[in-house]
């Protein structure tokens, strides 16, 4: 008896694969792969996939200029149909393209044409193929014709299947042949993939991503798999194949071309690290791309999803992309080109609900819409915004600091903005009993008389600084202006601790490390920032050298944070099984009691990282905050381990930023920290297990502290 498999997104599962991660009974939206476009008339178009009735759909959403329609299906039967992509022609019509299974066997491409949603004309079968077609990106020219580009698969051999890009354009009410733009003069086993299209003087330029074995004839400077691109002319004829990108693994491109005739693309690259950056480049259609004039937007992260374009009616060009720093949490970033050919510094458009796979067009009037995906209680849905006019974000980025702020009702405004966040985002509000009405009263008059936007912001950071919060700032142009000097007492003296500790040695300014006669091993550790990139693998080198140790002191009396996730990857090394270790509520106006229920945060083994299972004492003080405090709670959770010095400072605010439309951005705290008993630490700190009270003249020639853990660690 045969079983009948389950179709999603392309992908056959078995019915039991889903059944064992209860997705059948525990069904929740799942809204993915956006594609906005915007019409002269004023209209939005959000085109978009969802399993709202049990297999993937094609939706449509119209925004008329005054509210949004009704989600309307386009493709919406009983196979499987996504990944639908939206375009305006010339006309001011609508072209949506989408990849279906809908002839019972294979995927094909299908597109449809309309000026009314509602009333949409028959779809039309681009492809009629013996195996898959997908991945359809469509543009037009100014003669209004449509170009689609895609990929197909074909059947290599008996067992295996490659990957060809092919390109179609829709001329005087037809479809041309279909032409291949993927090299026909190299190996069938050199795989072509995630074609997309931009046009091109009167022809086009299309780029997709190679599984490049270098064939004769083709450059030798990059290697698979690589970004590569082609021209294609008015009569549909190719030109020579030039290498975009370099010896990365370089996927999932984004074209486009600007006002000037500049080619620029974006991709996703995983770099030898195993990490990835968002690359840009701006290759020329007669040479391969100088791999020395590609530019990465933003640091090495785990993951990077879905950049893509939009270019303003004056020519502003935008680039948009998701990333997740850690895998776990992910946030929309955008740059913006300036006139000189420049991206700016990357800011963050969307930091909640982890957004991705986004799509963005500006309309007429130069304001970007943006679509994306985002995690809401019922599951994935998508999220549409107005981010404003063009160009606007991008002069906020490289504001001049002296320049003339807005006018006064813009600073009354960022003022407005600035005590509704205060009141309706800011965790910590009420935790030192500021009288905010009165604060506002003091600086308001000040603000509203601010003529640039530093001199707004050093008047914001005085009212601010009030609440004595190190997770509250203000920033200008990516500068953070002031804000909050915290005065504590360190309970450590580095150099004395260098005559202590034997064979002392500082790896970098990051890690030091020692071993006593005994054996017993010591790391200090002095921040958990993940930046200079792997400047803490020397603390994981030294834990699997003291492996056999019979204790272990960690020393992170200078750490004041830094990353979360990477101090659980080192605190993973102690633990043999997943533990909680903490947990937060979110600030949330709308809830009772004003946040939202408390969520735990768990520590998890490092699979991968050394294993420590001796007994640990961690010396802590009042310099640790933040993520060091959240290390310090982990650490609670390991057997045989002590916290043994004074109290930590007690400051964790997660903090996220508040755009005040002037050029001024604050960063406030959005939860509360708590133990894993559900006390909040904030203002408090975290007490040590040993307490051990310190003078600077006892530091000066001894460390009690030391002394304190190797008693607890020699004891029996």
């Amino acid at each position: 008896m045969s079983i009948k498999t389950i179709i999603q997104d392309g992908l056959e599962y078995m019915p039991a694969t889903l059944q064992r991660t209860k997705e059948p009974e525990n069904h929740r939206i799942c809204g993915r792969f956006p594609s906005v476009a915007c019409n002269s008339d004023g209209k939005v178009y959000v085109v978009f996939t969802t399993d709202r009735n049990g297999s993937g759909d094609v939706f449509i959403r119209v925004f008329d200029g005054s509210k949004w329609s009704e989600d309307m299906p386009i493709a919406a039967t009983d196979a499987d149909e996504y990944d639908g992509t939206v375009l305006i022609d010339k006309q001011g019509r609508a072209w949506i393209s989408w990849t279906s299974n809908a002839d019972g066997k294979n995927y094909n491409i299908f597109i449809v044409s309309f000026t009314n949603p509602s009333q949409p004309r028959t779809a039309v079968q681009l492809t009629h193929h013996d195996d898959d077609a997908m991945h359809a990106r469509m543009a037009c020219d100014e003669k209004g014709h449509i170009w689609v580009t895609y990929y197909k698969w074909h059947k290599m051999g008996k067992y295996s299947r490659d990957r060809e890009v092919y390109l179609q354009r829709f001329e005087d009410s037809k479809w041309s042949d279909e032409v291949q733009v993927s090299p026909t003069d190299v190996p069938e086993y050199e795989d072509h993939t995630e074609p997309a299209i931009a046009i091109y003087g009167d022809g086009a330029v299309a780029c997709w991503s190679w599984d490049f074995h270098q064939p004769k004839g083709y450059t030798q400077e990059v290697r698979e798999p690589t970004i590569f691109m082609r021209t294609i002319d008015n009569n549909l004829k190719l030109g020579r194949p030039l290498a975009v990108s370099g010896k990365n693994i370089d996927v999932t491109p984004a074209l486009v071309v600007s006002h000037n005739r500049q080619i620029w693309a974006a991709w996703d690259s995983l770099g030898p690290n195993q990490r990835k950056r968002l690359c840009v480049g701006n290759p020329h259609i007669e040479r391969d791309n100088p791999t020395d004039k590609i530019q990465s937007l933003n640091k090495p992260v785990v993951n990077v999803c879905s950049p893509c374009f939009a270019v303003g009616p004056t020519g502003h060009l935008t680039l948009l992309w998701s990333e997740t720093e850690d895998g776990s949490r992910w946030v929309l970033k955008r740059a913006d080109l300036d006139t000189n050919n420049h991206w700016s510094t990357p800011t963050m458009v969307e930091l909640q609900d982890n957004p991705r796979f986004c799509s963005a067009a500006y309309n007429p009037q130069g304001q970007l819409w943006i679509a994306y995906s985002g995690q809401t209680k019922q599951g994935k849905e998508i999220v549409v915004k107005n981010l404003g006019k063009e160009g606007t974000r991008a002069d906020s980025d490289r504001v001049n600091n002296n320049a003339t702020s807005g006018s006064l009702n813009d600073n009354r405004e960022a003022i407005n903005k600035m005590r509704r966040a205060i009141d309706e985002k800011y965790s910590y509000r009420d935790l030192r009993g500021i009288d905010w009405d009165k604060m506002f009263d003091k600086y308001s008059p000040l603000m509203e008389r601010a003529k640039t936007p530093r001199e707004f912001a050093e008047i914001a950071v005085r009212l601010l600084a009030n609440a004595k919060d190190m997770h509250l700032w203000v920033k200008i142009n990516g500068e953070t202006i002031g804000g909050f000097k915290r005065n504590v007492k360190a309970n450590y003296n580095r150099a004395t601790i260098r005559t202590i500790v034997p064979n002392w040695q500082e790896h970098n300014k990051r890690v030091s490390t020692g071993r006593f006669a005994d054996g017993t091993g010591y790391i200090m550790i002095s921040t958990w920032s993940p930046q200079p990139e792997g400047t803490l693998d020397a603390a994981f080198t030294a834990l699997e050298e003291f492996k056999d140790a019979p204790c272990l002191i960690i020393d992170v009396r200078p750490n004041a944070g830094g990353s979360e996730p990477l101090a659980e990857q080192f605190a993973g090394c102690f633990v043999e099984k997943p533990v909680v270790y903490a947990g937060h509520v979110y600030r949330n106006a709308n809830k009772a009691g004003g946040f939202t229920e408390p969520q735990q945060r768990v520590l998890e083994p490092n699979k991968q990282g050394p294993k420590y299972r001796g007994k640990v004492a961690v010396l802590m003080g009042p310099v640790n905050m933040s993520s060091c405090e959240a290390f310090l709670l982990m650490m609670k959770q390991v057997p045989n381990c002590k916290l043994v010095g004074d109290g930590s400072y007690g400051s964790s605010g997660n903090p996220k930023p508040v755009d005040l439309g002037n050029g001024v951005t604050i960063w406030l705290p959005s939860w509360k920290a708590l133990c894993q008993d559900g006390s909040c630490f904030e203002g408090k700190g975290i007490e040590p297990d040993i307490p051990v009270r310190t003078t600077d003249e006892q530091l000066r020639k001894s460390d009690p502290i030391i002394e304190a853990a190797m008693r607890f660690l020699r004891k029996s």
